[in-house]
C-alpha cells in the first residue's frame, strides 16, 4: 500500500464517526479532504484539513507509518506553509492551446529549484537586476510515488494530488537557455499551496489568477495541450520523479508585469487560492 493510500484510509476512518462533512468546514467547495504542512505552536507537521481545523500527522503523507497524532490545530492558529519539500520542480512550457510552439519535437520542460518554494503569504521578492517580473499562474501536479518509465495510462496512479502555483520568470533577463534558471528558479520564483487535493479531474478544472483583485488569467486545465498523465509518462522517460516531486503544467494566455506591493491570487478549482504579495527588491 503506497503512503497516500495509508493516510487517505486512516482519514476516511476518522472521518466516518466525525460529523458534520469535512467539506462543511470550508464553504463553498465539496472536496473532503486537503493535505499540507502547517506550523502550530512553533513546529513543522504534516496534516490534513478536515472537521475541527487541521488535523496532524506523526510524519509525512509520504511514509507508509505516518499515522493520525491525534491532535487538530484550529485553522486560525496555524501558519499555512507549502504543502511539500520537493527534491525536483520540473515545469513545462507551451502548454495551453495558444500558446507558441516550441522550436523542437516534443514536450518543452525545464527545471526550477527547490529552494525557490515559498508557501501562501510568503513574499515574492525580485531577483538581483529584475526590471519584468511576471506572473504565471498553473496547476502543479505532486507526485506520491517514485515514478520511471510509467505509461500515460498508468501515470495518473503514480499522483498524491494537485495544487496551485506561481512560476514566477524574470522576463528581464533575456530568453538565453544559460539565463533560464536564474529567471525561473531564484528564491521565492515558485509559489505553491495552499493544499494538496487527490481525486480532482485534473484535466478540467477552472484556473484563475488574480493581481489586486482584478482577473488577469482565466483558464480550464482541459485547454491543455498535454494532460497530466501524457505530462508524467513523458517526463518520466528522461527522470526519475520521486514522492513530493513538483510539476508546473503551464499557463495559459499572456501574462505580464509585476510591481512591488501587488498582491496575485492563483485559485484552482476544489484547490483553494495560493495567494502572496510582491516585495521590494533587495
Amino acid at each position: 500500500m503506497n503512503a497516500r493510500a495509508t493516510v487517505c484510509g486512516l482519514c476516511l476512518l476518522i472521518l466516518s464517526w466525525a460529523a458534520p462533512a469535512a467539506a462543511q468546514t470550508i464553504a463553498g467547495d465539496d472536496t473532503p479532504l486537503r493535505f499540507g504542512r502547517v506550523e502550530y505552536q512553533g513546529k513543522v507537521h504534516y496534516g490534513f484539513l478536515a472537521v475541527g481545523g487541521v488535523h496532524l500527522l506523526t510524519g509525512s503523507f509520504f511514509d507508509a507509518t505516518t499515522e493520525h497524532s491525534g491532535k487538530i490545530a484550529p485553522i486560525d492558529e496555524v501558519k499555512i506553509l507549502a504543502p511539500v519539500v520537493p527534491t525536483k520542480v520540473i515545469g513545462v512550457a507551451f502548454n495551453y492551446r495558444g500558446a507558441p510552439a516550441p522550436k523542437h519535437d516534443g514536450m518543452a520542460f525545464f527545471a526550477k529549484l527547490p529552494s525557490a518554494v515559498i508557501g501562501p503569504d510568503a513574499e515574492i521578492v525580485p531577483p538581483p537586476g529584475s526590471t519584468e517580473l511576471h506572473y504565471e499562474g498553473e496547476l502543479v501536479i505532486v507526485m506520491g510515488l517514485t515514478t520511471r518509465n510509467v505509461s500515460e495510462k498508468d501515470a495518473l496512479k503514480h499522483v498524491y494530488g494537485i495544487t496551485a502555483g506561481n512560476d514566477i520568470t524574470e522576463h528581464g533577463y533575456g530568453r538565453s537557455p544559460f539565463v533560464m534558471l536564474k529567471a525561473k528558479g531564484a528564491d521565492t520564483l515558485s509559489p505553491l499551496g495552499p493544499w494538496i487535493v487527490p481525486g480532482l479531474d485534473y484535466d478540467n478544472l477552472e484556473l484563475q489568477t488574480k493581481v489586486n483583485g482584478k482577473v488577469v488569467q482565466k483558464a480550464s486545465t482541459s485547454q491543455m495541450k498535454r494532460s497530466c498523465a501524457k505530462i508524467i509518462a513523458e517526463l518520466s522517460r528522461y527522470m526519475t520523479l520521486e514522492p513530493g516531486d513538483l510539476i508546473y503544467t503551464g499557463t495559459p494566455g499572456k501574462t505580464a508585469p509585476l510591481k512591488p506591493g501587488d498582491v496575485v491570487e492563483v485559485r484552482i478549482e476544489g484547490v483553494g487560492t495560493l495567494k502572496n504579495t510582491v516585495a521590494k527588491q533587495q
